[in-house]
Parts: C-alpha cells; structure tokens; sequence
C-alpha cells in the first residue's frame, strides 16, 4: 500500500523552507543586532514545524497497518471506501486558510509593524472564534506587550515599525 503524504505535512515542509529562506537571509544583514530577531524567530519557527513534521509523519506510519488491515476486510466483503474528493479539498482548503492568516500577519507586520500587527492579528483571531471583546483585547494586549518586552527590552533588539508607521512619524516629526 503507498504511504500517502497529508496536506499538513506539506504545508509544515513549506513553513520550513521558509524559515530557511529567512533564516538565511537574516545572515546577509549588517550588524548581529538586525539579525538577532529574525534569526531567532526563523530558527524556532523551524524546530517547532521539525518537531510537528515528525508527528504527523509517524502519525501516518502508525495508521497505516491499521488501514491495510481495514482495506484488506474490506476488499474481502467487496466494500471498498476511498478517501472523497470533498475530503481531500476540505484538508487543502484548510491548509490554505492558516496560510492564508500567515500572509496576512506577515502582511500587516510589513504595514504596521510587529507590535500593532500582533495586537490586530489576535484580536481578530480571538474574534473570529467567537471569544468575547474583553477576553480578546486583554489577551492581544499582553501578546503584543511580551513580543516588546522580549525583544526590544530584553533582546535590545529593534522591530520593524512598518510603513505606515515610518511614513506617520516623518510626516508629523515623532
């Protein structure tokens, strides 16, 4: 029986590869202080999608004796029941939904910067699940306050204010 490989493990191999891209990347800034964040954020981004590869791939090793043994009483009884196409694009289509949240975080990092960006990203997450305002506010806040606290106090390191902010503080000199 071929060992077919989920969405979900190609989707963690893509998240992968681009945290290898940017890891790399970083190496080609100027100075170990602009390099620091990106660096440290790649490298964990890729040793947690590692780290959930390997359990989706051994989760399919492990289903798999148990579905040749189900194929195999099947085809013995004539009933065979293969995976639906509605449930293959259902799996891509939610594979292209987290991605979907990926670029736009990344999107808004780009226009805002990382700390307002992490604040809107979880709020509206938090929201769209239905969790309520206050929850929601309170748990944005502190997300956007140890992403700070973390790398611009701790680290000494600087985010990327975005665009939009750059654009805000040289039109008004703050």
């Amino acid at each position: 029986m071929k060992r077919r490989i989920t969405g979900d493990a190609y989707l963690l191999m893509g998240i992968m590869l681009l945290a290898l891209f940017f890891g790399y990347y970083s190496l080609t800034y100027a100075t170990l202080k602009s390099t620091l964040v990106p660096g440290v954020v790649s490298g964990l981004v890729f040793v947690l999608a590692a780290v959930q590869l390997a359990k989706e791939l051994s989760q399919s090793r492990k289903e798999q004796p148990a579905q040749k043994q189900e194929v195999t009483a099947e085809a013995s009884s004539g009933d065979e029941e293969a995976e639906s196409p509605l449930e293959i694009v259902g799996e891509w289509w939610q594979n292209g939904l987290v991605f979907a949240w990926l670029v736009g975080y990344v999107l808004l990092i780009y226009l805002f910067g990382f700390v307002i960006s992490t604040t809107i990203f979880v709020l509206a997450y938090l929201r769209l699940n239905r969790r309520s305002w206050v929850v929601s506010t309170i748990t944005a806040v502190m997300a956007a306050a140890f992403m700070y606290i973390v790398f611009v106090y701790t680290l000494r390191s600087d985010l990327f204010p975005g665009i939009i902010v750059e654009a805000v503080r040289a039109r008004f000199s703050l």
